[in-house]
């Protein structure tokens, strides 16, 4: 899937995702920092069920919220880790094995690849649409 999108459009980028047919229970974003990955995550995590506040766990590690349907949706940012050892290290393998949803900012998942769908977002300015985003 490829799409470009504005703020505006987030909200229909969100719902495109989640209605993927491949999508599998975790989902992985890349990209660099200020392109919008916590601002599209927070549009999931509302399209999935969750009232509450979301926000980037930078420094935790990991948020975990819970749906209006009981889902639990785990979201990591593991930017700081370096390594795949650090990322075994905080039990990253024991969350693919419990029931929810995973999504999950990183750049060091490669061993992990087979059981995750990667998302790719890019900033990139238009002459028609500055400010779009493509993903």
């Amino acid at each position: 899937m490829t799409a470009t999108f504005t703020l505006e459009d987030i909200n229909k980028v969100a719902k495109d995702i989640l209605a993927t047919p491949s999508l599998k229970k975790v989902i992985t974003f890349h990209a660099t920092m200020g392109v919008g990955k916590t601002t599209l995550i927070k549009e999931l995590v509302k399209e999935l069920g969750v009232t509450g506040n979301s926000s980037s766990p930078t420094f935790s590690l990991v948020n975990e919220y819970e749906s209006e349907t009981g889902e639990t949706i785990y979201h990591f940012d593991l930017y700081r880790l370096s390594c795949i050892e650090e990322i075994i290290e905080i039990g990253f393998e024991d969350y693919l094995n419990k029931e929810g949803i995973l999504i999950i900012l990183n750049h060091v998942l490669k061993p992990f690849v087979g059981k995750l769908i990667c998302i790719a977002l890019e900033y990139w300015l238009m002459r028609k649409k500055a400010g779009s985003k493509m993903l």
